[in-house]
Formats: C-alpha cells, structure tokens, sequence
C-alpha cells in the first residue's frame, strides 16, 4: 500500500513537471518576458557547496513558473528582507515561499496519568537548499 502511494506521488510530480515546461515552453513562444539568466556558469558541484555552505554568489532575482528552466545549475540566493528590512522566517509546520538554511529543533511534553508514564518528544530538522528551485529537509525524532 505504502509503494503504491509512493508511485502515484511520483507519477503526479513527473506530470507536474511536464505540465510546468509546457507552460514555460509556451511562454518562450509567445514571447513572454522573463528574469534574466546570470551571466557565469557553475558545476553540479559548485552549486551544491555553495547552496549547502553559502559562498559569493549574485544578488537575488526572482524565479517563477515562466522561467522554471532557470536556476536549477545556480547556487541558492538568501531572498532579500521583508517588510521593514527584517529577516524573513516561517511558520512551524507550514512550507515556506522561500528557501533558507536553518535547524528548527522542537520539544514536546505530555504529563502522563496514574495509568500512563511522561511523555518526552523531541525533534530536529535540518532544512538545506541545493540549488535555487529544490531544498532538501531532513527531520530526526527522538521519543
């Protein structure tokens, strides 16, 4: 049962992408304009070291659906401030509009009844992009 949602999953996001570079292929067609492309070129890994580890690389641009063919051989960019120039962050549990190197750890306690023991949960996930349009994230309960 557990393989069978594991293939779907894959076949929607293989038919994701295929709807997505369709859409983008379109876009090119019709002339569109989209972001431009930076100028210098990168390894596969070059792009990882620099995305994991940060590193010079340019000055945000932003990505969207018409140019999902751009950034996947560029190193992450940190997205600008927010509002009043403050550091972006996100909500627990919620995916974020933006990508960001970061460790949330995160504790739980239940007191336990008469009939049942306390309760320690603890958790730490380690969320790491790879390039500007993929991220990684990696979490480790401990109970």
């Amino acid at each position: 049962m557990i393989r069978l949602h594991l293939i779907i999953r894959c076949c929607l996001a293989a038919l994701l992408c295929l709807f997505i570079s369709s859409i983008s292929s379109l876009a090119d067609a019709q002339g569109l304009a989209t972001a431009p492309a930076a100028t210098s070129s990168y390894s596969l890994g070059d792009v990882l070291a620099l995305s994991a580890l940060g590193g010079g690389v340019p000055s945000f641009t932003p990505l969207s659906i018409w140019n999902f063919t751009d950034g996947w051989l560029q190193p992450w960019i940190p997205p600008p401030g927010g509002e009043l120039h403050l550091q972006r962050g996100g909500w627990v549990n919620t995916d974020s509009a933006f990508f960001s190197r970061e460790l949330d750890p995160a504790f739980s306690f239940n007191a336990g009844t008469s009939s049942t023991r306390d309760e320690y949960i603890g958790a730490a996930t380690l969320f790491v992009p790879l390039n500007r349009r993929l991220q990684i994230g990696l979490t480790i309960t401990v109970h």
